[in-house]
């Protein structure tokens, strides 16, 4: 809607291809690269290939993930190196090579899009909280020193986000008692939004945040901040 050339990548060749058509009949310029993101020399690839067609790379965000919702008995190796070589490895890899790229122009942004459990503990897999808390460290990382060349790296950490695809399912009547309690959860009484996360993202990679840097940005609706225990006497006043 900004006017950007879009490019994204998936290994769901058949779904990569039907979102591009999609967008494209919306007049939207948007490209969809198919790639394998656990192998760096596919993500350096298609970061040259990039560049060598557009001359240029402005923005790189970081959004892939794989992660199955197993508890710290069920962890096995095979989740562990497909959860950090896509959601860590490729994001490292990717930020590299952009950088090597944008140094050229002598600016750049770069957004890792984290999460709350790369703070804090929730029902996602070890390896899941894990890659997250590496991916705000990297963050930091990067902002030191990539800063050097004109180029910002912050993150964004979403809180409780009901994607697009789920929203018809929460609502339902069905879903009633488990959209309440994470609803009373939240300060605000609300639940967030994939808009939400878009917005955040809008901002940090435009020149209104030009001077911010090495930042992670919780987009949870103040849901963190909260005492744990205040959480749980508002649930037990109810009882």
């Amino acid at each position: 809607e900004k006017g950007d050339k879009v490019i994204f990548c998936d290994n769901n060749q058949e779904q990569g291809e039907k979102t591009e058509k999609e967008f494209l009949a919306c007049g939207f310029d948007i490209q969809f690269m198919y790639m394998d993101l656990s192998s760096v020399a596919q993500c350096i690839k298609m970061m040259i290939e990039i560049e060598k067609k557009h001359e240029r790379i402005d923005v790189l965000i970081n959004n892939a993930r794989y992660s199955r919702k197993i508890d710290l008995l069920e962890e096995d190796e095979i989740n562990w190196g497909n959860t950090i070589d896509v959601s860590l490895k490729s994001s490292f890899f990717l930020s590299q090579t952009a950088v090597k790229i944008m140094k050229k122009q002598g600016k750049g942004v770069i957004l890792n899009i984290a999460s709350v459990s790369g703070s804090f503990i929730g029902a996602e897999s070890a390896s899941y909280h894990i890659a997250k808390a590496g991916m705000i460290q990297m963050t930091r990382y990067f902002a030191v020193h990539a800063g050097k060349f004109g180029i910002r790296t912050n993150a964004i950490a979403p809180g409780f986000i009901i994607q697009d695809e789920h929203i018809e399912k929460y609502l339902s009547p069905n879903n009633m008692r488990y959209r309440e309690i994470g609803e009373e959860c939240q300060p605000l009484g609300i639940s967030g939004r994939a808009d939400n996360v878009v917005k955040a993202v809008l901002y940090l990679s435009s020149d209104d945040a030009s001077f911010v840097n090495g930042e992670v940005l919780y987009v949870d609706g103040g849901l963190t901040i909260q005492d744990p225990a205040y959480i749980a006497f508002k649930f037990v006043g109810k009882n």
